[in-house]
């Protein structure tokens, strides 16, 4: 199974001067590499594409309406494309507009080649600026993990391993805004479960690749972080169950070996 992952895209708006100097993420200009990526996807043709968050970045709800649309009429995709909705999504836009425009439940959960695929919700509450999995969310994950009859992968929007090596620049001095607040009460579910292959998240910007206590936590760069003055284009293509992962841009593409 092959799966290509996209996450923290910030489509539409740029991001300055957050404990570095000039550009941070450049959503103002990469549709074009958009388009490029989407050609990269057709051509690896892979069993599902997963976008982790934080798709756009605007400032008003009618900016993130047309910016996010923009965004799946470029992804109008053969195969299924799964969504998790990130911090900056949510400012503008509420869950239950989101889950409208990607035609998604607020809950996913399915097999696919007798992996079982689930997708975890987290909020980021706007006033204490910390974000949490309810404990409604972690009840519906045992259930799920229950249910699971073989190996079970974990899509978030926020990382849980709670390791320093997962902070980018934006988080070192702010860890709290980095993971999720019930991380330790996740892990100790999906551990337990002795199901988990691997969890793979967004939003910290910076790859990250480390097994703890039996799973492997993934952190999958952020498209439109910067690069020597230019979006990073990272995206990450990853075959199960063998963990085969590889960090891709568009200008290091090669097509993937099979």
């Amino acid at each position: 199974m092959k799966i290509l992952i996209f996450t923290d895209l910030h489509f539409g708006s740029k991001i300055e001067n957050k404990n570095k100097e000039g550009i941070n993420s450049h959503g103002h200009i990469i549709k074009p590499q958009l388009k490029k990526l989407k050609k990269i996807i057709l051509k690896e043709n892979p069993d599902f594409v997963v976008n982790l968050g934080d798709t756009v970045t605007a400032f008003s709800h009618q900016a993130a309406i047309k910016i996010f649309t923009e965004y799946l009429n470029i992804f109008n995709l053969p195969m299924p494309l799964y969504h998790l909705h990130g911090n900056h999504d949510l400012i503008q836009l509420t869950e239950e507009e989101l889950n409208d425009l990607v035609r998604q439940d607020r809950n996913i959960s399915f097999i696919h080649d007798g992996l079982s695929h689930i997708f975890v919700r987290a909020i980021k509450n706007r006033e204490e600026h910390l974000i949490h999995v309810d404990k409604e969310t972690i009840g519906w994950l045992e259930k799920e993990l229950g249910k699971a009859k073989g190996k079970v992968v974990i899509y978030m929007h926020y990382p849980i391993s709670g390791d320093k090596g997962n902070l980018g620049y934006y988080h070192k001095e702010r860890p709290q805004q980095a993971f999720i607040q019930e991380s330790k009460e996740l892990r100790d579910v999906l551990e337990k479960s002795g199901k988990v292959l691997c969890v793979l998240s967004g939003h910290t910007h910076f790859y990250f690749n480390k097994k703890i206590n039996g799973i492997r936590y993934i952190t999958v760069p952020s498209f439109s972080e910067d690069k020597d003055g230019k979006p990073s284009t990272e995206f990450v293509i990853i075959e199960l169950p063998e963990m085969d992962v590889e960090v891709k841009s568009l200008a290091s593409y090669k097509p993937h070996h099979s």
